[in-house]
């Protein structure tokens, strides 16, 4: 489906709004503008209603984790209730047309993730969905998952992470971690691949991970 954005461009010195229909690349028939206008209409107010919400329960977000998973739970129930089709969450448009609405506080603006998978909502909105990460207390840690590619998503790499790695870490201990995962299962690797890994290979490479980390944690320490 085709969703309409607006956006701020500079013109003679001035910013204007415009509005943008996407994709740019697909010809605009009348029903696509129609469909979009709709869509548009209805999130708005779904959004505004968002807004509404955050402002009377931001006191019990304890932390970034938990508003960030707040919003996810949100936008789960917009993609599950609007007329949003499975392209519009597989290209990444529908991340533009969700956050013009959100409010200031609801907003991390990135216009060069804006609209990708490293969009900070679809961040939210995995944060929300996915299962294992109990290990992830920080948002940093969460953008290191994130950040690395869709098939450190993989649930059973998450189970075996979170039975070896629920201690105190710092942003830079979740970096590392996901650094040498990566080097085992690259960022080109299709997620296909890992369901055909067994669980006693991913369980072998968080092992190695995991010696790779305490060494490098005790030679911090003696260091010190």
């Amino acid at each position: 489906m085709t969703v309409k954005v607006r956006k701020n461009k500079l013109i003679s010195n001035n910013y204007v709004e415009i509005q943008t229909y996407l994709p740019e690349t697909e010809l605009l028939t009348n029903e696509k503008r129609a469909q979009a206008d709709k869509l548009d209409d209805l999130l708005k107010e779904a959004i505004n209603k968002i807004n509404d919400e955050y402002v009377l329960k931001k006191s019990t977000l304890k932390n970034p984790m938990q508003k960030w998973q707040w919003l996810g739970e949100k936008i789960d129930f917009l993609i599950k209730n609007l007329p949003f089709e499975q392209k519009d969450i597989d290209t990444h448009l529908i991340w533009p047309a969700i956050n013009q609405y959100l409010s200031q506080p609801l907003k991390r603006e990135d216009s060069k993730r804006s609209g990708t998978s490293k969009d900070h909502l679809n961040k939210c909105w995995l944060l929300f969905k996915t299962k294992h990460i109990s290990w992830i207390k920080t948002w940093a840690g969460w953008d290191a998952v994130t950040d690395r590619g869709d098939q450190l998503l993989d649930e059973r790499l998450l189970s075996v992470l979170e039975e070896y790695f629920n201690i105190e870490l710092s942003n830079k201990d979740y970096q590392f971690i996901l650094k040498e995962i990566t080097k085992y299962i690259p960022s080109q690797t299709k997620r296909k691949e890992i369901e055909l890994m067994s669980i006693d290979n991913l369980k072998d490479i968080v092992l190695a991970v995991k010696e790779k980390f305490d060494l490098r944690k005790k030679s911090t320490e003696e260091s010190q």
